[in-house]
């Protein structure tokens, strides 16, 4: 079984059609009502590729104005208890509620299932919320199983609480399918140059995510100035919300 709020799209539900070729999956998810990727509305449907493949279920989300670290899903015992997983897999932070939620449901409903995590995070937090949010880590420590860390500092964060090392892994959450995001060819790359008005041969560092100060955009714009007094062809893109 795998629970949570990426698998709202199909794209990254391409990871339960893979692992379907090897075991019986169901993947339960949130609603997207109202839910909103960087200001847009998000939509799904099921592909025909994807019909009587793996089971999906969209659970109410709860609460309805919470960010997707915050939220629960009303349901989920009863989906477990129903499926009677022999693996169940949350992906979401340590400290989530999703995490906790699927951890307590396990143990009710699926007690001999093997239990493993997601995260992310590669960031110690400061002052008493850092404090309890260690707190909290070395609770996921004690009650977890295997650990699968998107980074390296992840992992460290997870060991550092508790978690065996030789049941950390580190592993990209998400590929990407080079088909339906296939390399620009040069022909659009210098198209775009000019439509921003570059030179065409001018080269291109990008980013894309939240405009925050955890993801290292202090020292990327740093590192960007640095390199352009050597290499004055060099330009950066971000694209955020």
């Amino acid at each position: 079984m795998l629970i949570g709020h990426t698998y709202m799209i199909h794209v990254n539900r391409e990871k339960a059609l893979h692992l379907a070729t090897h075991f019986e999956v169901r993947v339960c998810t949130s609603d997207f009502e109202g839910w909103k990727v960087m200001g847009q509305e998000v939509t799904d449907a099921l592909p025909l590729a994807h019909e009587s493949v793996y089971e999906l279920r969209r659970l109410r989300r709860w609460p309805r104005w919470q960010d997707y670290t915050k939220i629960t899903l009303l349901g989920l015992q009863a989906e477990i208890a129903d499926f009677r997983p022999d693996i169940v897999l949350v992906e979401n932070e340590p400290w989530s509620l999703l995490r906790w939620q699927t951890r307590w449901a396990s143990w009710w409903a699926a007690p001999k299932a093997k239990f493993a995590e997601f995260t992310w995070e590669n960031v110690t937090r400061q002052g008493i919320k850092g404090a309890l949010i260690k707190l909290i880590y070395q609770a996921a420590a004690a009650t977890g199983g295997q650990v699968i860390c998107g980074n390296k500092a992840a992992k460290e964060l997870c060991v550092a609480a508790g978690f065996p090392e030789n049941e950390s892994k580190v592993a990209a959450q998400l590929g990407i399918c080079m088909e339906t995001h296939p390399l620009a060819s040069e022909a659009e790359k210098a198209s775009w140059r000019v439509d921003l008005g570059w030179p065409p041969n001018s080269k291109i560092l990008g980013f894309c995510g939240r405009f925050v100060e955890e993801k290292g955009l202090t020292e990327l714009l740093e590192a960007t100035q640095s390199l352009r007094r050597e290499h004055p062809e060099l330009r950066l893109v971000m694209v955020g919300d």
